[in-house]
């Protein structure tokens, strides 16, 4: 198998997640003629325990022998170590909902020795939180080296050229945005767990409260049903975002961000710009905010409109911000060429 042949591994249920997107576009465009690329994309997390099997069963085969490795979470388990060949293999920790899951325990006093992470040598922090969860809750081990630097989503996010391409996009399908201040309201959550008081969302009131120059783009489908009651002066001060674009493309123009997503959230941190979380369905991440940052939570929906502030940030959302970004930006396609020892092309 050809050493410089790179892998990109996601058997979690989260795809090619857009951290490992980003890495594979920058290593297709800079540096196509040093590598080749392959995928397994699964989810041996799924309830039905016989495709289950079947997902890790093939994993294993698909593995075998694997030299240069990319993940965003446990898909290459700590099991599977001796069974691979030579290369480097790296752990992207985006902080996907168990790392708050985990990070939450270790603040109230449970004592960790994950090895869930063993089988990575290079682990790309990201950010203090990162770090320290990690420093807490997974066994290092004397082969793994673990580096500060930054995620490539919240690179991209902090690049103006990124920023301004994304807009264009998004002000295409929906050109009443432009010029004005984004609000996102982005939630998500099964049917029989989200809270029931979005439903019951005023709207228009909220509308009617803050500055005529906001516009709010959400992923809810409550919340745009809602606003189908909206007359067309409050109607064009909102937007639903799904099924057109990509949600997580609205955080490269959003000003102030409601969401109950940790991931969303902790990228977003990047733009130190105010961010609120909603309970909405008691994931991980509500609980650890709530436990953490309890300015911040909203206990019901109709909160938002007595707690948002517009773009001021508090304390609590200062802190939160510095702990989701390093204080010096690393890129991640450096890092990256410097693990897998590319040359300059």
């Amino acid at each position: 198998m050809n050493e410089k042949e790179v892998t990109f591994l996601s058997t979690r249920g989260r795809g090619l997640g857009i951290d490992q997107a980003l890495l594979k576009s920058y290593l297709s465009e800079y540096r196509a003629q040093q590598l080749s690329f392959r995928f397994y994309l699964n989810n041996e997390m799924i309830k039905n325990p016989v495709a289950a099997y079947g997902y890790r069963r093939a994993k294993r085969e698909f593995c075998q022998g694997m030299t240069n490795a990319i993940c965003l979470d446990a898909s290459l388990t700590s099991n599977m170590r001796n069974s691979l060949g030579g290369g480097k293999r790296i752990l992207l920790s985006v902080p996907y909902d168990y790392q708050f899951k985990n990070m939450l325990h270790c603040d109230k006093g449970r004592k960790f020795h994950l090895n869930s992470m063993s089988a990575f040598e290079y682990v790309l922090l990201g950010s203090p939180f990162s770090e320290r969860l990690f420093e807490q809750a997974y066994r290092k081990h004397e082969y793994q080296k673990r580096l500060r630097v930054t995620l490539p989503f919240v690179w991209d996010l902090l690049q103006e050229e990124s920023r301004k391409e994304v807009a264009e996009k998004i002000f295409y399908y929906f050109p009443e945005a432009r010029g004005k201040k984004i609000l996102s309201v982005i939630v998500y959550g099964d049917d029989d767990k989200k809270r029931k008081d979005w439903e019951r969302f005023p709207v228009k009131e909220f509308l009617k409260g803050i500055q005529e120059d906001f516009f709010v783009f959400t992923n809810s489908d409550i919340l745009m049903e809602n606003s189908f009651a909206l007359s067309s002066k409050y109607r064009q001060h909102f937007g639903y975002i799904s099924r057109i674009l990509p949600v997580q493309d609205v955080l490269y123009i959003t000003d102030v961000l409601v969401t109950n997503n940790g991931r969303f959230a902790a990228s977003f941190a990047c733009r130190k710009k105010p961010i609120w979380v909603c309970a909405y369905n008691s994931n991980a991440f509500e609980r650890y905010m709530q436990h953490n940052y309890p300015a911040l939570f909203l206990d019901k929906a109709e909160h938002l409109l007595r707690d948002f502030t517009g773009q001021n940030l508090m304390e609590q959302q200062k802190k939160f911000c510095q702990d989701m970004l390093y204080d010096e930006l690393l890129s991640p396609y450096e890092a990256v060429d410097s693990i897998l020892e590319l040359p300059e092309s």
